[in-house]
């Protein structure tokens, strides 16, 4: 992740190409917190999104954290589909 953060869109696409045909996948660690932010979903081409484990360790169904998680599952669906 923080290899491609500061990378221009040419050498982000490049690494990506370059990591899939050695069948390395990038993750975007402890989603949802700090560093990992929306914004990198934008900028960086990721292929896994883990959730923080503050959210996932708080998964009860009248705790706020499960309506984030959810959130987080639909738009990283979206965003894989599109």
């Amino acid at each position: 992740m923080s290899m491609l953060a500061g990378a221009t869109g040419w050498w982000r696409a490049r690494s990506r190409r370059c990591a899939r045909r050695a069948f390395v996948l990038v993750a975007l660690d402890d989603f949802g917190t700090g560093y990992a932010s929306l914004a990198h979903l934008l900028n960086v081409p990721v292929d896994i999104i883990k959730i923080d484990q503050s959210f996932i360790a708080r998964l009860w169904s009248d705790d706020p954290s499960m309506v984030i998680v959810e959130g987080l599952i639909e738009i990283a669906a979206a965003w894989a589909s599109a």
